[in-house]
């Protein structure tokens, strides 16, 4: 055995009977060789390339949740001229940090590899094929989901309020194959703290989201049952970054006092939100 994993099957027999040997010499170099590139291709990228990509494919699912919430403000008229304007935004910077993701960016020197794993590659196409329907039903419906000053579209909340969740989910499977990835590389690219604290961005958008939909009586019983589990999860991860405790063994105690303090404020402003 060359030691080496046989994801496509390229080793194993396609029949009880056995093939010939130089049959199975040249497989077994062809699959040493797409083990050499793959593994050579995710070394060459460095510590800095992968930590940008793990940031911006976790920002991703921040901003899936507020493109949402911003698009519900619009169809209930709250704010509405503000909040399309930062709806385009944000779609804009979801649109061009996918683009990045799966070509490589285009500044100098790139801050993004192109990626270097297959499962990655296939998540983002998962997160691209989901994207490319929902940006163009916000697109083709921010002008018209307000129906007049007392109705909005129902259809097209409901399907916004359907696709949002799957792309997040598809969002999170795609940095999840990043973080398997980069370890499999032996990257150094920040340990738990970094992931925890990146992902409260995207819990706050998704409880101001769902807060809304209550307020609105929109999904009613489903928003508050999801916003009460999206409070708790926020709750319990700012303790453990602040305490080194919580639904977390592993996460230590934080001990740097700038950052202390910045936790500080977090927490007042968390209480003055729950």
């Amino acid at each position: 055995s060359l030691g080496i994993p046989d994801d496509l099957g390229l080793l194993s027999s396609s029949s009880s009977s056995l093939q010939p040997a130089s049959m199975n010499w040249i497989r077994r170099v062809a699959v040493v060789w797409l083990w050499l590139i793959l593994s050579t291709k995710a070394q060459n990228v460095s510590d800095s390339q992968w930590t940008k990509a793990l940031y911006v494919a976790g920002r991703q699912q921040m901003l899936s949740q507020r493109m949402s919430k911003e698009f519900v403000f619009i169809a209930y008229d709250m704010d509405a001229v503000t909040n399309k304007g930062r709806l385009l935004t944000t779609m804009n910077l979801f649109d061009l940090s996918l683009s990045n993701l799966v070509k490589g960016s285009t500044d100098e020197p790139q801050t993004i590899a192109p990626p270097s794993s297959s499962s990655v590659q296939k998540a983002l196409a998962a997160v691209d094929e989901l994207w490319s329907v929902l940006k163009l039903l916000l697109e083709t419906t921010v002008d018209t989901v307000r129906i007049d000053k007392d109705t909005a579209n129902k259809t097209v909340l409901e399907a916004v309020y359907s696709q949002n969740l799957q792309l997040l989910t598809r969002c999170e499977e795609a940095w999840q194959a990043y973080t398997i990835a980069a370890k499999a590389a032996q990257k150094q690219v920040g340990g738990t703290r970094m992931m925890v604290a990146r992902r409260q961005s995207m819990l706050i958008e998704k409880m101001t989201k769902e807060a809304t939909y209550v307020g609105l009586g929109f999904h009613k019983d489903d928003a508050l049952e999801a916003l009460k589990l999206t409070q708790q999860f926020f709750d319990d991860s700012h303790r453990a970054l602040v305490r080194g405790e919580g639904s977390m063994a592993d996460m230590p105690v934080l001990t740097d006092v700038c950052i202390l303090a910045k936790m500080e404020y977090v927490s007042g402003r968390w209480i003055q939100m729950q």
